[in-house]
């Protein structure tokens, strides 16, 4: 798989560094580290080009307030700055087949995102979405675009872009494309972990990003309350009431912060 950081499209090369990030929270590295890891020497492409690019791409996430530093010299520290939630406010197996259940029996359709994409990171934006999507039970390539609200083809795009890096990275290990006989995706899902936190270590928890948004937060508490005011079953009730309450305690933590 060519790994030249010329080729590889941009929002997979800040996808890599916040994975990166992810796995070094309780030591974050220098720049120098990230840059030798994920954007090696390569023929043909000049230390200067790399650099470049290297600088852009960090520069982007800076601005989408994903990672913090303060330059990129030798000796700095380069951090994520995503809020992690406590494990105890993880959601479980349960919880999210509820909150699926009832996405479905209302027709839910708001999706917002779990950060806000400002300039440079505008298309990761789109793959977080749409990851998000996925963690969340939509699979299928026609539904994914429906919900982002753009053709198939950039589905498409996106996974298989999510697809050729993994050859050469850890990233989305969990994540499982299904194709047609023609090889093309139709479909895609995070195979889940345990029934406390399935989540867990798999799909966006991979790029520090799992924790919902303040505005995520605020659209699954409203889909919640819509449910319990339609009166769902039994079992979706306890679910979906426990889900609430961890939400809401997340909600209070990201206002605290």
């Amino acid at each position: 798989m060519d790994r030249n950081p010329e080729t590889l499209n941009r929002e997979m090369r800040q996808l890599m560094i916040l994975a990166f990030l992810r796995g070094r929270l309780r030591r974050p590295p220098e720049p120098a580290e990230i840059k030798d890891v994920l954007y090696p020497s390569y023929p043909g492409t000049s230390a200067e080009a790399v650099h470049r690019r290297f600088s852009e791409d960090m520069d982007g996430l800076r601005r989408g307030g994903l990672i913090a530093y303060d330059d990129l010299r030798p000796s700095r520290k380069v951090t994520l700055t995503v809020p992690q939630k406590d494990p105890a406010l993880y959601l479980t197996l349960e919880e999210h087949r509820a909150l699926g259940a009832v996405r479905d029996r209302l027709g839910w359709k708001p999706v917002p995102s779990p950060f806000s994409g400002e300039a440079g990171t505008e298309k990761l934006a789109y793959v977080v979405r749409a990851l998000r999507l996925i963690e969340e039970g939509n699979s299928e390539v026609g539904d994914l675009a429906e919900a982002l609200q753009v053709r198939s083809r950039k589905i498409h795009q996106i996974l298989e872009r999510l697809d050729g890096i993994r050859p050469i990275s850890e990233v989305l290990a969990e994540l499982a494309i299904e194709r047609n006989a023609a090889h093309r995706a139709q479909a895609a899902h995070i195979r889940l972990g345990s029934e406390g936190r399935p989540l867990s270590g798999r799909g966006l928890d991979e790029l520090g990003l799992f924790a919902y948004s303040r505005e995520e937060v605020d659209d699954r508490v409203a889909l919640i309350d819509a449910a319990l005011a339609a009166g769902p079953g039994d079992r979706d009730a306890v679910a979906l009431n426990s889900a609430r309450t961890k939400l809401a305690a997340w909600g209070e933590r990201l206002d605290r912060s």
